[in-house]
């Protein structure tokens, strides 16, 4: 749990009174929140594109996970690297200056940051919501809620208090609708026509530009675009968008002018330039089971690759589920249709790499990412598309990314400032020195 100091406690406390009356003073502002376990960055993302191509629009670019981030996110105050009496009071004075002045923005588009039991509802006391996407329900963070209805009931808490509810169809089972308040306003988006608004492929992946169609309530026929994403997942974000846009009025030929050039965010499955003319599906910010499950059914569509590799390391924050959940992706490793299936860390090396050898795969276990790296150059054929699933810190696969791939594609990479560079010096230097042994 992240700690906060008494000063910044009541910095947050004249931040919940003066949110309210920003909107009040500038009730032409509307709200999209994005709340869920899954794709939050790249559905915000998504969004902020689409709506931009009619309105001005406000979103915060990094992921801060502290109890500050959101309310100075929606006020678009920056978030202080040190606090002292000057710094709060700072603080206070620009949230009183965006209340008296005209804003210069008409859409904030926000992402929740929640982490624990009751965070959502706590915010919904002072967030009203023009429109809430939640983009899923997974088992990330299951141990800190207890159980999957629990973990539901925080993300859909920020849709009932919503004008506007567009609900995650292909991650949200339909048990959990019951926990939704049954008003009229409530739409869902996907990859499927179960979905009011919904995306579909139509062409083989192009990394110059895959052929997409929109189909949604108010057309009368698909919309036909382009997409510089790829994998199902990845068009999921795109349909949320399309959903907010035409609810806010963007018209159809401005929402294709969006999607068309939206990128994949750095390490959410974003497909990079690797050695030998290979491709490297870069999955490396943070892993979940719904995620990889879906990342590996995009490395499967690639049906002229002359090899698919799939990295995987262990998922985190399942508790008792652990067990189960590396069980089921190792089962899901289908040996016609990958070379090698290569796991590091202890939870993917004890049940999925044992469940992929299973079903017949090739299975290398690996120490660390420069291991697994150094093992994928060694083994690689020339237009390779490569699967790289990582699970964020601990074991930062980014790093075996960068070993695979063309170097001016490291700017993509996530993980490389100067902070996280001494981190992970520190955490491969362990390994470097087990080795000596």
């Amino acid at each position: 749990m992240i700690k906060i100091t008494m000063m910044q406690k009541y910095v947050r406390k004249k931040l919940k009174k003066y949110i309210p009356r920003y909107f009040d003073a500038h009730p032409n502002v509307r709200l999209v929140l994005i709340a869920g376990s899954i794709d939050k960055a790249s559905t915000k993302d998504a969004v902020g594109t689409v709506l931009s191509q009619r309105y001005r629009v406000r979103m915060h670019e990094h992921y801060a996970r502290s109890p500050l981030s959101v309310p100075l996110a929606v006020l678009g105050i920056e978030m202080p690297k040190k606090w002292g009496l000057f710094t709060w009071w700072s603080v206070l004075r620009a949230a009183k200056y965006r209340i008296k002045h005209e804003p210069d923005i008409d859409v904030i588009v926000q992402e929740l940051t929640v982490s624990q039991p009751g965070e959502t509802a706590e915010m919904m006391e002072f967030l009203k919501p023009h429109i809430t996407i939640v983009t899923g329900v997974t088992l990330e963070h299951v141990e800190v809620y207890g159980s999957i209805e629990a973990v539901a009931s925080e993300h859909l808490t920020a849709a009932n208090v919503a004008q506007f509810a567009i609900i995650g169809r292909d991650n949200i089972e339909g048990r959990f609708s019951n926990l939704l308040d049954q008003h009229a306003n409530l739409t869902t988006y996907g990859t499927s026509n179960v979905a009011e608004y919904w995306i579909e492929r139509a062409d083989e992946y192009d990394l110059k530009g895959t052929k997409i169609q929109l189909s949604a309530p108010e057309f009368s026929q698909p919309l036909p675009t382009t997409t510089h994403t790829v994998g199902e997942q990845s068009l999921r974000p795109l349909a949320a968008a399309m959903a907010v846009g035409l609810q806010m009025e963007v018209s159809p030929e401005q929402i294709a002018a969006g999607l068309s050039v939206i990128q994949a965010i750095p390490g959410r499955l974003r497909p990079l330039r690797g050695i030998d003319g290979t491709i490297v599906l870069d999955d490396t910010y943070r892993a979940n089971p719904a995620n990889a499950t879906a990342a590996l059914q995009t490395l499967y569509e690639f049906g002229q690759a002359p090899q698919r590799i799939a990295v995987f390391s262990s998922f985190h924050n399942l508790g008792q589920w652990s067990e189960e959940e590396h069980r089921k992706l190792g089962l899901l490793c289908n040996p016609d249709l990958l070379s090698w299936v290569v796991v590091v860390g202890e939870d993917a090396a004890k049940y999925l790499a044992p469940a992929a050898r299973q079903r017949g795969c090739q299975v290398q276990v690996c120490r660390d990412a420069i291991e697994v790296g150094k093992f994928v150059r060694s083994v690689t054929v020339e237009g390779a598309v490569i699967l790289v699933e990582g699970a964020g810190p601990e074991t930062y696969l980014e790093e075996t990314v960068k070993i695979l791939c063309d170097m001016t594609e490291d700017h993509h990479l996530v993980r490389q400032t100067p902070h996280w560079q001494a981190i992970k010096d520190e955490h491969f230097s362990r390994f470097a020195d087990a080795k000596k042994k």
